[in-house]
């Protein structure tokens, strides 16, 4: 899809991911059928990203996007490619994903040119970037 280098996520741990380095993205499906290591106790409530260009060598990284809350994982991943469409058809400059509280429970996706409230101001730590 062209335009994605203009548009990027937002991680849940305030990273940015390039969104033409998405390589594919990880849903839930249920608890028991979660393809995730042990360590990942949180796996079967959570979007996760596998981005092209790992940190340490790696070949791809796993950064989580976001909590479910009560949003079924398949309404939250149509959610998402929707909003990444949109935004890259639109991007002038910029366009930044991130999700947020819907307000009864679930998560939505939200674009927006500016960064989303709570992230760091000019000369404050802040996100950093998962890949570029």
């Amino acid at each position: 899809m062209t335009g994605l280098t203009n548009v990027w996520i937002c991680g849940a741990d305030l990273l940015l991911i390039r969104a033409d380095r998405v390589v594919s993205l990880v849903v839930p499906v249920s608890a028991v059928a979660a393809a995730a290591s042990p360590d990942d106790t949180d796996f079967h409530r959570s979007v996760y990203a596998e981005v092209v260009g790992g940190t340490h060598g790696d070949a791809t990284t796993r950064v989580k996007l976001t909590d479910c809350g009560t949003t079924p994982a398949a309404e939250l991943l149509t959610g998402l490619a929707a909003t990444l469409s949109s935004a890259a058809s639109s991007a002038d400059r910029y366009a930044l994903i991130a999700a947020e509280d819907a307000g009864d429970g679930g998560r939505r996706w939200v674009a927006t040119a500016q960064a989303p409230p709570g992230w760091a101001r000019p000369g404050s730590p802040g996100p950093h970037s998962a890949a570029s």
